[in-house]
């Protein structure tokens, strides 16, 4: 079965828990067009699946980073690649654990950090030559909240320095 989609992915649920198990022979990787087309591939797109919150679960050694999702900035990257060989990629909420601002005429909370958290986390990161990126919430307007844009500012001009 080719893999048709990047979205769709067959699991399996383990005996022994709720842990999903990609069914490898089943699954694309590298060079294998994602759209359900049969045309050209895309050799030089990279491929992750998100295991979950902080879980660094090997979903396929086809993967070629972790997806990093994560709740707080309690646990920057310690080295570039983790223990399973997948590059650190980390991914936050800046302002809004909801992740998405979708309730309509309504303010976007200000940042969940200060400055100087920020700015640590993100150097911390930066020694390991981790990428770091934040979610930031956005009005349905297009626009974004006026403290994340001048805390983004901030961080910015701090790691130049």
């Amino acid at each position: 079965m080719a893999f048709r989609s990047c979205s769709f992915l067959l699991i399996k649920i383990s005996p022994l828990g709720f842990r999903p198990e990609i069914l490898a022979d089943e699954v694309g990787h590298k060079g294998q067009k994602c759209d359900g087309g049969d045309d050209a591939a895309y050799p030089a797109r990279l491929v992750t699946y998100n295991p979950g919150v902080a879980e660094t679960f090997l979903y396929t050694t086809h993967q070629d980073y972790w997806s990093g999702e994560l709740v707080d900035l309690n646990a920057p990257a310690k080295n570039r690649h983790l223990d399973n060989g997948l590059q650190w990629f980390g991914w936050t909420c800046l302002e809004d654990r909801a992740w998405v601002h979708h309730l309509v005429n309504t303010q976007i909370p200000k940042p969940l950090y200060s400055d100087q958290e920020v700015i640590a986390y993100v150097r911390e990161c930066n020694a390991h030559q981790a990428p770091m990126t934040f979610n930031v919430g956005i009005y349905q307007d297009g626009s974004m909240a006026e403290a994340s844009v001048e805390q983004l500012r901030r961080l910015s001009d701090a790691l130049k320095s």
